[in-house]
C-alpha cells in the first residue's frame, strides 16, 4: 500500500476529530461571544483542522489528484462513528452504500499500486 494513502487517511481522521471538538463546543452555552469563539474546544479544533490541511498537502505529493477526493470521503464515515461514540447519535445508513465505498477504495488502492509499479518498471528500463 502506498504510504501517501496512509498519510491521507491519518489526515482525514485528524479532521474528523477536529469536527467533533467543534461540535462539542457548539453544544455548550457561553456567557459571552468571546468565550463562545475563544475556548479550548474551538482553538484545539481549528488547530487540528490546520494540521490536517498540512498533512493533506504532504499526501498530495505522492498521490494522483483524481484519487484524493474518494479517500477524503472516508471522513464522512469517521465522523459518523465518532458522533456515535461521543454524542450517542444514531447511525442510520444502508450497508450497500458502505460496500460501494469499500469497492471504490479497493479500486483506488489497486490503481495506485499499478501506477507505481509501471513507473518503477519504466525507470528501470531507462536506467538499464
Amino acid at each position: 500500500m502506498n504510504v501517501y494513502i496512509i498519510i491521507l487517511i491519518f489526515s482525514v481522521v485528524v479532521a474528523a476529530f477536529a469536527q467533533i471538538l467543534l461540535k462539542k463546543s457548539a453544544e455548550k452555552t457561553y456567557t459571552s461571544p468571546i468565550k463562545e469563539y475563544l475556548n479550548a474546544y474551538v482553538i484545539f479544533g481549528y488547530g487540528l483542522m490546520f494540521l490536517s490541511m498540512f498533512i493533506t498537502i504532504m499526501a498530495y505529493s505522492g498521490l494522483e489528484f483524481t484519487n484524493v477526493p474518494v479517500i477524503e470521503s472516508l471522513g464522512y464515515i469517521v465522523v459518523m462513528f465518532l458522533s456515535y461514540l461521543f454524542f450517542k447519535e444514531k447511525i442510520t445508513f444502508v450497508l450497500e452504500k458502505l460496500k460501494t465505498l469499500a469497492d471504490s477504495w479497493r479500486q483506488i488502492v489497486n490503481t495506485t499500486a499499478n501506477t507505481q509499479a509501471q513507473q518503477t518498471t519504466s525507470t528501470l528500463n531507462i536506467i538499464g
